[in-house]
């Protein structure tokens, strides 16, 4: 699975692009990677995972929440997951029920910017930087 990661605002919005075939071990080196990221933080980082791009995805549950353990982090903000396929769209959903309300799906970048903004004041992100990424 290739995958993007990138800071939309330095210290306070990572975004998290993934997009094609994902596996598990995929899942697994977002999750190292996600871990790392919050490890290092300053203060807790809001989190955009854009998996509008995704073609396919593991869909056994048990396995997916043995291997994303970053949503429990003591650094994670609140995440906002950009789902149109509606299969990771009602991962997503199932997502939101365990975590509860920090976590969050929308269907379209603007709408994950709308999201930011409402639950923190401090978000300043350029539209264009979804656009372009």
């Amino acid at each position: 699975m290739p995958q993007k990661g990138y800071w939309l605002q330095e210290g306070l919005v990572y975004c998290a692009r993934h997009y094609g075939r994902v596996t598990l071990q995929d899942i697994a080196e977002s999750d190292r990677t996600t871990r790392e990221l919050l490890d290092q933080a300053t203060q807790p980082v809001m989190l955009v995972v854009d998996a509008s791009k995704i073609e396919s995805f593991p869909i056994d549950l048990s396995r997916l929440n043995q291997t994303i353990t970053f949503m429990h982090h003591p650094q994670l903000g609140p995440c906002v997951l950009i789902a149109t396929n509606p299969l990771v769209n009602i991962l997503g959903e199932m997502i939101t029920r365990v975590i509860g309300s920090r976590f969050y799906v929308v269907r379209s970048p603007q709408d994950a910017l709308r999201k930011l903004q409402a639950l923190d004041q401090r978000v300043q992100i350029e539209p264009k930087l979804f656009q372009i990424a």
